[in-house]
């Protein structure tokens, strides 16, 4: 007999692969891989850019833009991406990210051509909509199944949206629901996925069951999860190779949430203040 979840989940991942298929194939992508002169961000920072402006097409510092010839229009609000920090021991602007490994990344101001004047270059756009009710909604099952009590605080700083810690997990007040989803359904992979944690493989095989998890519960994290795990550098070969792991942990995890949905119907609903504050 036909199981309609694993029907769902099996779609959901086939979506997994076809939407990083897309990624590995995306003008996007050949820019983040071959044009590190004009255009030097990392997938992250791309979605995080997408997320300021969604109409993005090419990013340059203001003064990476003078030697260009551009020139930043003088109402122009900057775009703010993280870069590494690169800095010795005794606090010069020398050494390497390996010397420096633990450091929070700096905040620096990016431009789009758009905010400039010069010739036009190559195009990106893409939509960030998502439901943030749907989000919130979603949000507040995912902390039943947490493998540490979870705490929406104010006290991280802009660098981090999320961190694991011994004791509780902490997600930045303000972030963007479905990104506060993602992490939270990370997490609980993590926590399931029998796996060396810090493998990278596990952790596209982590990923990738917040994507199918999420999908199948209405919410579309492809914006976040698909720069994730291709960054990591995932194959087709290797998500297919993981695929009987991630639908495992996504089964079990699907089932007991739903489970749990039906009992708190039952019981008068979920508690409507466990939400994620934006």
């Amino acid at each position: 007999m036909t199981d309609p979840m694993m029907d769902r989940i099996e779609d959901a991942y086939e979506h997994l692969i076809h939407d990083v298929q897309c990624m590995l194939d995306s003008e996007l992508y050949a820019r983040w891989r071959a044009d590190q002169q004009c255009f030097n961000l990392s997938i992250d920072n791309i979605q995080r850019v997408l997320e300021q402006m969604p109409n993005a097409t090419r990013l340059a510092t203001e003064a990476n833009w003078k030697e260009m010839g551009r020139t930043v229009n003088a109402a122009a609000d900057p775009i703010l991406i993280l870069a590494p920090r690169i800095r010795s021991p005794t606090g010069t602007d020398i050494g390497t990210v390996a010397e420096n490994y633990g450091l929070p990344p700096a905040v620096v101001e990016v431009y789009d051509i758009s905010q400039t004047h010069g010739l036009p270059l190559l195009t990106l756009a893409r939509s960030l909509t998502e439901d943030t009710e749907r989000c919130n909604s979603l949000f507040r099952q995912l902390t039943a199944f947490a493998p540490a009590p979870v705490v929406v605080t104010k006290e991280l700083s802009a660098d981090y949206c999320g961190r694991r810690k011994a004791d509780r997990l902490l997600i930045r007040e303000g972030v963007a629901a479905a990104q506060g989803c993602v992490m939270l359904a990370y997490w609980i992979a993590q926590a399931r996925n029998p796996r060396n944690m810090h493998d990278n493989l596990t952790v596209v095989q982590n990923q990738a069951v917040a994507y199918v998890v999420l999908r199948c519960l209405g919410v579309d994290s492809s914006k976040y999860s698909v720069g994730f795990i291709v960054r990591h550098g995932c194959t087709i070969d290797g998500l297919e190779a993981s695929r009987e792991v991630v639908v495992a942990i996504a089964h079990d995890l699907i089932t007991e949430m739903e489970g749990l949905a039906g009992v708190q119907q039952q019981d008068g609903g979920i508690e409507e203040n466990s939400g994620l504050p934006l």
